[in-house]
C-alpha cells in the first residue's frame, strides 16, 4: 500500500512516473528490451486502436511473424482481472482467458472495447491509489511472439520473489514452492499448502505425501531453477528494487534458457507460510539503514534505467566472485554487465522514500 501511496505523492509533487514499469506493459517490455533482459520478441506496438485494426486487416501487423500463437496485450490494463491479453492463432482464430459476449463479435470489437476500458484494480486494498496512477496512462497495444518462439516442448511460468536483489523462492500453479539451494544451482520443491507443506514432509514422508509439484523442472538435479533465479535477480538489480516479483518462463528443452514475462511491485500472489519471513527480510534492512539511496527527482524513471545507471555498493562488491561464477556457467540469467548480488541501492528519485515504506 505504502509503495503506491509514494508513487501517487511523487506523481503529484514531481511528475514522476516510475510506476509505469509495473502499470504500463509497453513501458515494461521496452525496459526489458533496452536492458537486454530476455523476453519474447515484439512484433509491433500501437498507440491507436484504429491503426492496429488497419494493420491487422492488411496483414502488416503479422508480416514479420513466423511463430504461433502470438499475443496481443493491452499496455494500459495490467490487473489480472482485466483479461487484457488476446491469443491469436495462425488460422485466424483468437481467444481471451474469459467467456465474454464480445468474443463472439470479433477481434476488432474486443480491441475497441479494451481501448476504451479504464484500469480498475477493484480487488485490491490499494484500488484508489492504483487508479489514480493508471488514469494517467494512455491506452495502447503491444504484440509479442510466443515464449521460446513457440518451440518449447513444455514450459512453465514461475513467480519469483526477489528481496534486496536475492531470490527468496519461486511459486507456480498457485500452491507449488521452490527454494534455492545453498549454492543456488538448484531448488528444493514442496507444496505450499496441504499435507505436503507441513514438517518438511517432502523430505522424509511416504511417497503418497511427496510433493505434487515434482514435475520435469522440479526434479532434484534438473537445474532449471538456476537460470530463473539468476535472471530474476538480474532484473531486480537493474530496477534497483528492494522488492519485486519477477515472472519467468522456463523451457523444458534447455535448463539454461529462461526469459521474463512480466514483473509485479504490488504482488497479490499467495505466498502461504512465507509471508512473515518475506516481510522481515524486506523490513529489517530499511529499519537498520542497510541500503543506499541515489539519484534525485530529475533522474531517469525506472523504466528507462540501465544497469550501468545503478551504483555498486560495498556489500555488492564482496559478492562479485559468486556472480562471476554464474556467468562462467553460461546461465542466460547472468550477464557481464550485472552488478554483483547483494544489498542493492534504491534510486533517490522515486525510490528515496523506500525507507518510509514500513514505518
Amino acid at each position: 500500500m505504502k509503495r503506491l501511496q509514494v508513487w501517487v505523492e511523487h506523481l503529484h509533487q514531481f511528475g514522476r512516473d516510475d510506476f509505469k514499469v509495473e502499470k504500463d506493459k509497453c513501458a515494461l517490455i521496452n525496459f526489458f528490451r533496452m536492458s537486454d533482459i530476455p523476453t519474447s520478441s515484439v512484433l509491433g506496438q500501437w498507440t491507436s486502436n484504429d491503426t492496429l485494426i488497419e494493420d491487422l486487416r492488411s496483414g502488416k501487423a503479422l508480416e514479420a511473424n513466423s511463430a504461433w500463437p502470438v499475443f496481443l496485450k493491452c499496455c494500459h490494463l495490467t490487473a489480472g482481472s482485466a483479461m487484457s491479453v488476446a491469443k491469436l492463432s495462425k488460422d485466424g482464430s483468437w481467444m481471451v482467458p474469459s467467456v465474454d459476449s464480445v468474443q463472439t463479435k470479433g477481434l476488432e470489437a474486443w480491441i475497441n472495447q479494451m481501448w476504451l476500458m479504464k484500469p480498475d484494480d477493484e480487488l485490491r486494498s490499494w484500488r484508489r491509489e492504483h487508479n489514480t496512477l493508471t488514469d494517467t496512462i494512455s491506452p495502447g497495444f503491444i504484440m509479442q511472439t510466443p515464449a521460446f518462439s513457440g518451440k518449447a516442448s513444455a514450459m512453465e511460468e514461475v513467480r519469483i520473489e526477489v528481496i534486496w536483489g536475492r531470490a527468496l523462492n519461486a511459486a507456480w500453479r498457485g500452491f507449488c514452492i521452490a527454494v534455492p539451494t545453498g549454492d543456488r544451482t538448484d531448488a528444493e520443491v514442496h507444496d505450499g499448502v496441504g499435507l505436503g507443506s507441513i514438517f518438511a514432509i517432502h523430505r522424509w514422508g511416504p511417497a503418497s505425501l511427496q510433493s505434487r509439484c515434482t514435475t520435469w523442472m522440479a526434479k532434484p538435479g534438473a537445474g532449471y531453477f538456476a537460470c530463473a533465479f539468476a535472471l530474476a535477480e538480474r532484473t531486480a538489480l537493474t530496477m534497483a528494487a528492494d522488492y519485486v516479483r519477477v515472472d519467468t518462463f522456463i523451457s523444458k528443452d534447455s535448463p539454461k534458457d529462461c526469459m521474463v514475462n512480466e514483473i509485479s511491485l504490488s504482488s497479490g500472489y499467495p505466498r502461504w507460510g512465507y509471508d512473515p519471513g518475506l516481510v522481515k527480510l524486506w523490513r529489517d534492512p530499511h529499519i537498520q539503514g542497510l541500503y543506499h539511496t541515489w539519484g534525485n527527482v530529475s533522474s531517469k524513471p525506472m523504466y528507462k534505467q540501465l544497469v550501468a545507471d545503478v551504483p555498486v555498493t560495498p556489500l555488492q562488491e564482496l559478492l562479485l566472485k559468486s556472480e562471476a561464477e554464474g556467468r562462467a556457467s553460461g546461465l542466460r540469467g547472468s550477464s557481464s554487465g550485472l552488478k554483483p548480488h547483494g544489498w542493492i541501492s534504491c534510486h533517490g528519485g522515486a525510490r528515496r522514500s523506500r525507507q518510509r515504506q514500513l514505518e
